[in-house]
C-alpha cells in the first residue's frame, strides 16, 4: 500500500459543480446530510451501525477512487483503513500530526 504522502501527491481535487453533482449526491443522498448521512452514525441503534458501515463501504468501493478524505470527524470512528483497500485520509489525524510537527520544530 502506498504511503499517505504518495496518496496525497496523486490525488486530484475538483470543485463541486453541476456536472459533478451526481458524485456528491452519491455520497450524501438526495436529501443531503440530514437525510441519513453516515456522520449521524452515533444516533443509530447498534444493529443499524453495521448496515450503515456496509453502505458507506459499498458507496466508496463502487467508484474508481484513488483515496477517500474522511472530512467529518465522526467518519474515522465508523470506518477504518482495515475495512477497505482504498486509502483513507483521516483529516483529524493529519491535522494533529501537522500541528505536532509544527509545535516541535
Amino acid at each position: 500500500m502506498e504511503s499517505r504522502n504518495e496518496v496525497l501527491d496523486n490525488l486530484e481535487f475538483h470543485p463541486l459543480a453541476p456536472d459533478r453533482w451526481s458524485h456528491f449526491e452519491a455520497l450524501f443522498g438526495e436529501k443531503g446530510a440530514c437525510g441519513g448521512c453516515w456522520c449521524m452514525w452515533w444516533r443509530l441503534k447498534r444493529s443499524e451501525k453495521e448496515s450503515s458501515k456496509k453502505r458507506i463501504l459499498s458507496i466508496i468501493e463502487s467508484y474508481p477512487l484513488d483515496g477517500v478524505i474522511l472530512g467529518c470527524t465522526e467518519l474515522p470512528l465508523l470506518i477504518e483503513q482495515k475495512d477497505t483497500s482504498i486509502p483513507l485520509l483521516n483529516t483529524s489525524e493529519i491535522h494533529v500530526e501537522a500541528a505536532l510537527e509544527y509545535a516541535l520544530s
